[in-house]
C-alpha cells in the first residue's frame, strides 16, 4: 500500500521528521518525510495498512496535528525510509 500523509499544525521545529523516521523504521515502512513551505510535513509511505495506521496513531499521540491521508497508486517503490532536508 502506498499513501501520502500530510500533517498540519505544530509539526516543524519539534523533531517531527526524525520521530516519524524512528517509527517508520520500527514498523518496517519505506518512504520519505519532508517539511513543506506552508508549515506542514509530508510523508510518503509504503507498507502494510496496519503498519501505516500504527505510524499515524503514534505520531498523533505525540504531536497535535491535523491529518490528510491520500491513497496512491502502487507505482512508487522505495528502498528505505529517508528524511528529506
Amino acid at each position: 500500500m502506498n499513501v501520502k500523509v500530510t500533517f498540519s499544525g505544530r509539526v516543524q521545529g519539534v523533531g517531527f521528521r526524525y520521530r516519524a523516521q524512528e517509527y517508520a523504521l520500527e514498523l518496517g515502512l519505506l518512504g520519505t518525510v519532508r517539511n513543506c513551505p506552508d508549515g506542514s510535513v509530508e510523508l510518503y509511505l509504503q507498507g502494510s495498512r496496519h503498519a501505516i495506521q500504527s505510524l499515524i496513531d503514534k505520531l498523533k499521540s505525540h504531536f497535535k496535528a491535523s491529518i490528510d491521508l491520500q491513497q496512491l497508486a502502487d507505482s512508487h517503490s522505495f528502498s528505505d525510509f529517508r528524511v528529506i532536508r
